[in-house]
C-alpha cells in the first residue's frame, strides 16, 4: 500500500508537470510566431552553430586510459588497449594508486576533448569489464557529452547505503567522523550526514574515466588531502596516517578516505555522468529493491524533494528487515 501511495503522488506530480509544460509550450509558440522573421532566423542560425560545435566536440573525444603496474607480473597483465603507468619504484607506496595518479597530473598537462582513466591492475578482475568493452561504452556515450564514466562496482553497497562514507564506517567505525574532520580542515563545505550518493555520482577504487575538467577538480582536492596527511602534526594528521584493519592486512586510514573523494567532487560540481558495468552480487537479496534505492537517491540529488529520500529510507528498511528474517 505504501508503494501505491508513493507512486500515485509521483504520478500526479508528473502529470501536473506535463500539463504545465504543455501550457508553457503553447504560450511560447504563440509568442514565437509573432516575433520578427529575421530575428527568428538569426536565433536559429546561432542555435545551429552551437549544436554543430557540441556535436563536433563529442565526436572528436579521444580516450587515454592508463593502467598502473607495480611489478613485472602486473605489467604483463595490462591490456594492450591501455597505457602502462609505472609505479614500480613509488616513493609513497602507502598511497597505493592515489600517488601515481597525482604524480601524473602533477607532471602532465591534460588535453581538451580527451577522457582519462587511471585503473588498478585488478580492474577487470573486480568489474568484469574488459578494455574493449569499456572503450566501446565511452565511444558510444561520448556522443551525449558525458563528463564522467563511473564503474558500478559494488552496486549493492552503493544503492543500500546513503553514501560511501556511511558504508565505510561499517568496517572502519571512525571513517566518516575522521573524513568529516579532514574535509573541515581542508575548507571543504559539505556535511557527510546529509550527503546522498547513487551510482551516478560515486564509485569505488577510483574506477572513473573523466574529462579534463573532472581531473582538474580531483587534483585540487587530492592536493589538499595529500598535504594534510603528509604534513599535519596534530592528532588529526596522526589518525589519518594510522593503520586500520583490512582483509589484505593493515592499511593506512588515508587509503579508504582518498578513494571516497570522488563522491565529494561529484556532489560539489555539476558533471554529466553515466555508470557502467552494473551487477548486483548474489549475496544481495531482492535486487529490485536495490535498484529502487538507487533510483530514489538519484532522484533526490536532482529534485531535493524530501519525499524521494523518505521513499529510499523506507525501501532500505524493508531490505534490512528481509535480511534479518532470512
Amino acid at each position: 500500500m505504501f508503494y501505491v501511495i508513493i507512486l500515485n503522488i509521483i504520478c500526479n506530480r508528473s502529470i501536473n508537470r506535463s500539463v504545465n509544460q504543455s501550457i508553457s509550450q503553447s504560450v511560447n509558440q504563440s509568442i514565437s510566431q509573432s516575433v520578427n522573421q529575421s530575428i527568428s532566423q538569426s536565433v536559429n542560425q546561432s542555435i545551429s552553430q552551437s549544436v554543430n560545435q557540441s556535436i563536433s566536440q563529442s565526436v572528436n573525444q579521444s580516450i587515454k586510459i592508463y593502467q598502473i603496474f607495480y611489478n613485472e607480473e602486473t605489467r604483463n597483465q595490462i591490456d594492450p588497449r591501455y597505457i602502462p603507468l609505472d609505479n614500480t619504484h613509488s616513493p609513497k607506496p602507502e598511497w597505493f594508486e592515489f600517488y601515481p595518479i597525482k604524480s601524473f597530473l602533477d607532471n602532465n598537462e591534460l588535453e581538451d576533448n580527451t577522457y582519462y582513466g587511471f585503473l588498478s591492475p585488478r580492474f577487470y578482475e573486480k568489474t568484469g569489464v574488459s578494455a574493449e568493452q569499456l572503450i566501446a561504452i565511452i565511444q558510444e556515450k561520448s556522443q551525449d557529452n558525458i563528463d564522467v564514466f563511473l564503474s558500478s562496482l559494488g552496486f549493492g553497497s552503493i544503492a543500500y547505503y546513503q553514501n560511501l562514507f556511511e558504508q565505510g564506517g561499517v568496517a572502519h567505525p571512525d571513517l566518516k567522523e575522521l573524513s568529516q574532520q579532514a574535509l573541515n580542515k581542508m575548507g571543504v563545505c559539505i556535511n557527510l550526514d546529509e550527503l546522498v550518493s547513487s551510482s551516478y555520482n560515486t564509485a569505488y577504487c577510483n574506477y572513473i574515466i573523466g574529462n579534463k575538467r573532472y581531473w582538474h577538480e580531483w587534483k585540487i582536492l587530492a592536493d589538499k588531502f595529500y598535504n594534510l596527511v603528509e604534513n599535519d602534526t596534530s592528532e588529526l594528521g596522526e589518525r589519518l596516517r594510522a593503520k586500520t584493519s583490512y582483509h589484505r592486512g593493515e592499511t593506512a586510514m588515508r587509503t579508504f578516505i582518498q578513494e571516497r573523494l570522488p563522491s565529494i567532487i561529484l556532489a560539489l560540481n555539476n558533471f554529466r555522468t553515466i555508470s557502467f558495468g552494473r551487477e548486483i552480487h548474489p549475496q544481495f537479496l531482492e535486487p529490485a529493491k536495490y535498484e529502487m534505492c538507487n533510483y530514489f537517491k538519484s532522484r533526490y540529488t536532482q529534485t531535493k524533494d524530501p519525499l524521494d529520500l523518505l521513499v529510499y529510507k523506507h525501501i532500505r528498511h524493508t531490505i534490512l528487515i528481509s535480511t534479518e528474517n532470512k
